[in-house]
């Protein structure tokens, strides 16, 4: 029998579940958050008896004992303190949902059952796991069986209400391709009702789902074969054009020719740093009059999906799409050798630009993973990713700079409204910091500093950006990542071609970072976006909407109703545009400070100044001369919540700190406007040094604010806007370019290593590839200083981490290998991730650490070439020595 007791430690709750058989004990925390340690307590102070079970809980030490009232209790006894606390069972009755997750019969790795509680991650379930758990009636149940990424198999997922006997959800998923959509249901618990829910994952053939007799088929062409170390290779080519659900597996089998299945990474710079290390697969077979290259030439670029695994283990070695590049067959009668060549698609990413999830140009602020995962999804292959990355952000301490670091969106900007390429994006973000690649049916990204370890945290994120709770197990999990290569090894040299190259000392490594504007300052500072709007218009102009504008009454804390119009009018003549301008209808309302159109904010830091201009006229002019009014205003929303108008007190732009939400001091902002005028006149604010930092909203106004004046009751016209940016950076107003980290030595060496990066600690928000952080209010600051786990006395910003790193692979004599090898170690060989150490004892290789940067692999004959680059020695630690030198760049 099992029972579940829940425990309150710490302020938070933990349930225990406790098998009175074989008392064993497994937690299970209930807000989400990493569990505590928890083992067996066996110390001398207490007698082992076969009635109580003892383990410590954090550190609480925790017994289960008979009791009479109930049958267990759990006791927590404090060390060198008197206090305990006795934490209830649960009540008898039976939990209000049972759940059953298993395989028939062959495991995978991840979990493949979640449980969310009124939005909230209760449960991760993984395959071989049943249990129970309580949920209040009205809680809203979202029940998710993901589907395994890439790997063929059968899933199927039951919700039933064993209260009324009925099956609320039944769900099947025979997935031979991804993407594929997972089986979700929500329901709502009902008073007094239970549920059952189970779900199953399996291998192909082990059950096989309902199929109607004329059903349409999905082609697979399959590939089969031993190869040298005996184990059994499968190349699944999967005709993904096929859409229906219910669609059979046709399977087709190849024979292979020659080295059947091969797969490489081509890294020319053979630098630990290269940041995108795409693999390419060769895939050898038999031709044939009904098989041949011909039945892959057809369809979209992403049609042919490849999947290569060993032993049936559903762990992909290789995913991807088959590419025309360099498939080929000889002009020769069949049979002949004809070769295809499917990549993971990151070299395809060089052509396409960056769109988020929903296909559009991204807007905004989002982190740096989000960024990633919008890339990755281009490719095709909607995979996990995992992140081997620990620099801590200050204010984030112990999560990974990937989840809490931001960057705007138009730090990836090629023209207005339109991104970079994803392969560039990807450049961008990992450039001089980390690598990526393909591995084990995941994404990984690795900072190569991290390999230089025993072991390293892996952080897990879902193909869309977001980072996976854990609550049965704790995340980020410790992994063990050592290959060996050597004679003993199952990979070993062979063919007496290995080279030893040493890379020569360099001078000095120095790290770039141009400061780039936006190309817009303002958003749509041209009035040149926006839809259309249908009927307005006539046949010599058109109206459209003023896109990343904002139209407002009143003010935030006294908003009224809008009862103006704002609009682009562009004026044409013979298909041509000939003039554009903003066009804003008077209110009817007649209140003061009501009716304006507000710009998307600006980030400006403190001390910092701007000069904002604009062109306006009305649409007619009146008799009376003119009043003081408003016509453009510029407010500033400082980050420590004050508010401040832009005005003029005798005669001079002053910061006018103004009441809550602006609704004072307002006069200061007004502008006199001569009604008698009929050409375009220009107002302009001239920024001094800002008192605070924050958020600079530029705000053009309505007219027809005087119920006893009528002269203002006309549209008025706005264009030529225009917006100049000066930032104060270290200690003035100089222009500078950039700024740089450098880390050098003395001697007589020649070689030196210098490269622009494109992200980093950033002076001003507004240059491009400028780092984020979100405070608690929800306001984007710039982000502080950075921190390691393994090296928590450094505190400093990310480019001298950046710039540290690439030094130690920069600052001494460092061995590269390359050399024919044997042997894979399938199922799972060794990649760029692993570290690896060569297990022949040398001068060149004793205490030695190295990263494979790039190879080819047989999958037929399990030979291979590598190249192997050494990261760390145990001769020379990891030290951040050389003198290190930050200076801003003075533009010319």
């Amino acid at each position: 029998m099992k029972l579940l007791f829940q425990f309150e430690t710490a302020g938070r709750t933990i349930l225990v579940e406790y098998d009175e058989t074989t008392r064993k004990i497994k937690p299970r925390a209930q807000d989400g958050q990493p569990i505590p340690a928890i083992f067996p307590r066996t110390d001398g102070n207490y007698v082992e008896n076969k009635e109580v079970t003892r383990f410590c809980l954090g550190a609480d030490l925790v017994i289960i004992f008979p009791r009479t009232n109930y049958p267990y209790a759990v006791q927590s006894i404090v060390p060198n303190s008197s206090q305990c606390a006795v934490a209830q069972p649960l009540p008898a009755s039976i939990p209000a949902i049972e759940w059953v997750n298993k395989d028939q019969p062959q495991p995978f790795v991840d979990s493949n059952l979640f449980l969310d509680v009124d939005g909230v991650r209760k449960l991760e379930s993984y395959i071989s796991e049943a249990g129970t758990m309580d949920a209040p009636a009205g809680s809203t149940i979202t029940v998710q069986q993901p589907i395994f990424e890439g790997l063929p198999g059968f899933y199927w997922l039951a919700v039933t209400d064993l209260t009324t006997e009925t099956v609320l959800y039944k769900a099947t998923s025979n997935v031979s391709s991804y993407p594929a959509i997972p089986n979700t249901f929500t329901f709502i618990i009902q008073e007094g009702h239970r549920y059952r829910i189970e779900a199953v994952a399996s291998e192909f053939g082990n059950i096989v789902p309902p199929t109607s007799p004329n059903a349409p088929e999905r082609l697979i062409y399959r590939l089969q074969w031993r190869n040298f170390e005996e184990t059994l290779q499968t190349v699944d080519i999967i005709d993904t054009s096929e859409k229906n659900p219910t669609a059979v597996d046709k399977i087709i089998p190849l024979d292979g020719a020659g080295n059947a299945f091969s797969v490489s990474i081509v890294d020319n710079e053979e630098s630990p740093f290269t940041p995108i290390r795409a693999k390419e697969a060769i895939i050898r077979f038999l031709g044939s009059e009904e098989v041949n290259l011909s039945n892959f030439g057809e369809g979209e670029d992403n049609r042919w999906y490849v999947v290569h695994y060993t032993n049936n283990v559903q762990v992909p070695t290789f995913q991807g799409f088959l590419t025309f590049s360099d498939a080929m067959e000889p002009f020769l009668p069949y049979p002949n050798e004809v070769q295809l060549v499917a990549t993971d698609g990151l070299g395809l990413l060089k052509d396409v630009p960056l769109t988020d999830k929903a296909g559009k140009n991204p807007k905004g602020t989002f982190t740096l993973i989000q960024y990633v995962a919008w890339a990755l999804q281009k490719t095709g292959l909607e995979l996990g990713i995992n992140l081997v990355h620990n620099l801590w952000e200050e204010n984030n301490p112990g999560l990974p700079m990937y989840a809490t670091t931001y960057l705007d969106a138009k730090t990836f900007e090629d023209e207005v409204g339109t991104s970079i390429s994803c392969y560039e994006v990807l450049q961008r973000i990992l450039g001089e910091d980390a690598f990526l690649q393909f591995n084990g049916g995941k994404w990984w990204i690795v900072r190569p500093d991290e390999l230089q370890g025993g072991t390293y945290k892996v952080w897990k994120f879902d193909s869309a950006g977001a980072l996976i709770p854990s609550i049965l197990t704790p995340n980020p999990e410790m992994i063990e990542p050592v290959k060996l290569l050597g004679f003993d090894e199952k990979v070993s040299w062979i063919n007496e071609q290995q080279n030893v190259i040493y890379n020569r000392p360099h001078r000095e490594v120095k790290e770039v970072f141009n400061y780039e504007f936006h190309k817009e300052l303002v958003d749509n500072i041209n009035f040149s976006r926006g839809a259309m709007i249908i009927p307005m218009g006539g046949q010599d102009w058109k109206a459209y909407q003023v896109e990343d504008w904002t139209m407002k009454a009143g003010f935030a804390h006294s908003p009224n109703t809008i009862t103006s119009q704002a609009y682009i009018k562009r004026v044409f003549f013979e298909g041509y545009e000939k003039e554009r301008y903003l066009v804003f209808t008077p209110q009817t309302n007649q209140v003061p400070n009501s009716n304006h159109i507000e710009s998307n904010p600006i980030p400006i830091e403190a001390k910092d100044r701007f000069t904002a201009s604009i062109d306006y006229k009305l649409k007619q002019t009146g008799s009376n001369y003119g009043q003081s009014v408003f016509v453009m205003t510029v407010r500033l929303a400082g980050n420590d919540g004050t508010f401040w108008w832009l005005g003029r007190v005798n005669d001079k732009e002053t910061w006018v700190q103004a009441g809550d939400n602006w609704g004072s001091q307002s006069a200061t902002a007004q502008t006199f406007v001569d009604y008698t005028d009929p050409d375009w006149a220009t107002l302009t604010w001239k920024a001094p040094a800002s008192p605070v930092g924050g958020l600079v909203y530029l705000t053009l106004h309505t007219l027809n604010v005087r119920p006893d004046f009528s002269q203002d009751n006309t549209d008025v016209f706005y264009q030529n806007l225009r917006f100049t940016y000066d930032p104060y950076i270290n200690g003035g107003y100089a222009e500078y370019s950039g700024q740089y980290n450098r880390v050098f030595q003395g001697g007589k060496y020649q070689s030196k290593h210098e490269q622009q990066v494109y992200v980093s600690d950033s002076p001003r928000k507004l240059f491009k590839g400028a780092l984020l952080r979100k405070d608690g209010t929800g306001k984007y600051l710039l982000a502080g200083k950075f921190t390691h786990p393994a090296y928590p006395g450094f505190k400093q910003p990310f480019g001298w981490w950046q710039a540290m790193a690439v030094w130690y692979a920069k600052r001494r004599v460092l061995c590269l290998f390359e050399g024919d090898t044997d042997g894979l170690n399938l199922p799972a060989p060794g990649d760029c991730i692993h570290q690896w150490q060569i297990t022949d004892i040398t001068a060149q290789t004793k205490g030695k650490t190295f990263m494979l940067l790039h190879y080819d692999m047989n999958f037929t004959d399990c030979s291979g070439q590598v190249v192997l680059h050494e990261i760390s020695d145990n001769a020379h630690p990891k030290t951040f020595t050389g003198p290190h030198e930050f200076r801003y760049l003075e533009r010319r």
